[in-house]
């Protein structure tokens, strides 16, 4: 009976250990493949200086989205809204940038962002806010609304 319950004790931690190892992998096969999970449809850049003299060359403002791979929130934002068509035609009035606040911590300091995701319009030739999120994850529709 000993030998019996010990061989089922094993067993159970075996199938835990190899649960927790799946998860793992699970887990870090998604935050590697979250960069282009991020962008959708959207033609992101990650220079700001780029993305800037471009904006300005093109007479559109930036729109600027900071995010973080493992943010769920930046994920759900990605999903609703990055991969509809109409947020990829509303999109065609800006240039639009992605900031990894990990990556570009700098920038990030420069913006004053403490909450993600978080969307800014800017003026690329006076640096200007001309609109701001503030930290308010907006539904799907009022984010479509917030961008024409």
């Amino acid at each position: 009976m000993k030998m019996s319950v010990k061989t089922s004790l094993g067993l159970v931690l075996l199938v835990a250990i190899v649960a927790a190892m799946a998860s793992i992998t699970h887990s870090e096969d998604r935050r590697e493949s979250t960069g282009q999970d991020l962008k959708g449809l959207i033609p992101w850049r990650s220079d700001m200086d780029s993305a800037s003299r471009d904006a300005i060359a093109a007479k559109k403002p930036l729109l600027v989205e900071f995010v973080a791979s493992w943010c769920p929130d930046c994920h759900e934002l990605a999903r609703e809204c990055w991969t509809q068509p109409a947020f990829a035609t509303a999109m065609k009035a800006y240039i639009p940038v992605l900031i990894d606040v990990d990556a570009q911590p700098d920038v990030t300091k420069q913006y004053g962002v403490v909450a993600i995701p978080r969307l800014f319009v800017i003026d690329p030739k006076s640096g200007t806010t001309l609109r701001d999120t503030h930290d308010r994850l907006l539904t799907p529709d009022e984010l479509l609304a917030w961008l024409k």
